[in-house]
């Protein structure tokens, strides 16, 4: 007796089409994200730039832009509740410090530790956060997680990393 294979559900058509703009979006933020460490390194080491005036000038350039974005696609996206005032005003405030720490880190450690150390931090961060709302991320005790992510941020200052971003900042390419 042949053995029957169970193909998937198909979902409906607006939701596989909101999925796949979902896995788009996502992939070209992760590349604009991936480059903007590579122009901070550039602006800052051509142009002697301080991190925090190059961190300034990126929201400024981001705000504006979506306020020209919004205005013309989406204006009803510019209203807000008074109730989601505050809200906003504290996740603007977190993304500037974010913005201004990130800067500061690809200047003074180079574009390849600070994406390393992000790539670290974020998957620990969101492992925490996700434990604050009761969302279980990995199989693996808290503990043991919490562990493995700290693991992956100290092993940035190895020497092998040191020595490659020595090499990187003079404008050698990094030995495997």
């Amino acid at each position: 007796q042949a053995s029957r294979v169970e193909l998937p559900v198909m979902t409906r058509p607006s939701q596989t089409s909101h999925t796949s703009r979902g896995y788009l979006t996502a992939f070209a933020a992760a590349i604009v994200l991936s480059t903007t460490a590579i122009f901070i390194r550039h602006l800052s080491v051509t142009y002697r730039l301080p991190a925090l005036v190059l961190a300034f000038w990126r929201e400024l350039i981001v705000v504006v832009t979506l306020l020209v974005v919004l205005t013309i696609r989406r204006r009803v996206s510019l209203r807000v509740d008074k109730r989601d005032l505050s809200y906003l005003l504290v996740y603007g405030f977190v993304l500037a410090i974010f913005n201004s720490l990130w800067t500061t880190s690809v200047v003074l450690n180079g574009a390849v530790i600070g994406r390393n150390c992000l790539i670290a931090a974020n998957s620990l961060v969101t492992e925490m956060l996700g434990d604050l709302q009761g969302e279980r991320l990995a199989d693996m005790p808290r503990r043991e997680r919490l562990r493995q992510g700290l693991r992956e941020i100290l092993s940035l200052d190895r020497p092998a990393h040191r020595q490659s971003r020595r090499r990187l900042v003079a404008g050698r390419p990094a030995k495997p």
